[in-house]
């Protein structure tokens, strides 16, 4: 038997939790009940895309419609996913929403050319993102500790992701700047 739906609010329905729309939802979700104000039902169904935008199970297919949703929260969410398909990273890192071009840029799987992309973005909080993960990437994939600034930035300008850790312009940059 399922717990009762105990808060005495407008939407919420007896029966247990999972006939109410506020806290569980079953086939009464897609009702409206009286009383209910449309923007909390809205809410839960944006948050419920959400959840799944941002799950680490959610598949690709899915995860390609969530990042078109037209609700900028689940496309924050889509962004951050881990698990995006590639085709969707350029699309969102051209999204209206600062914040989910902010998350694509903060994605540890978004293509170099999506992430070199966003480093010339209108928005400086877009930019910076993008340019202190550039570096981050830079940092680790060549073993360069993320406050060797000058080493980070003789590659910065460079084809850097074309490189090998021991290509000649990243040998020259280690030896030029040293870890501390």
């Amino acid at each position: 038997m399922s717990p009762k739906c105990s808060a005495p609010k407008a939407g919420h329905v007896g029966g247990g939790a999972a006939n109410c729309p506020v806290h569980g939802g079953g086939a009464s979700r897609s009702a409206l009940p009286m009383g209910m104000p449309r923007p909390l039902r809205a809410r839960a169904t944006v948050n419920d895309r959400f959840l799944a935008a941002a799950g680490a199970n959610t598949p690709a297919g899915d995860l390609s419609a969530l990042a078109r949703d037209r609700h900028r929260d689940v496309r924050r969410g889509a962004a951050s996913n881990h698990n995006l398909p590639h085709g969707d990273f350029a699309m969102l890192a051209e999204d209206a929403d600062p914040e989910v071009r902010v998350r694509v840029a903060k994605n540890p799987n978004v293509p170099v050319e999506v992430l070199l992309a966003l480093s010339g973005d209108a928005s400086q909080y877009v930019k910076g993102t993008a340019a202190f993960w550039t570096d981050s990437r830079i940092g680790v994939t060549f073993g360069i500790d993320r406050h060797n600034t000058e080493a980070i930035s003789s590659l910065r300008e460079q084809a850097w992701w074309d490189m090998g850790p021991d290509d000649p312009a990243v040998v020259l940059a280690k030896t030029l700047y040293p870890n501390a």
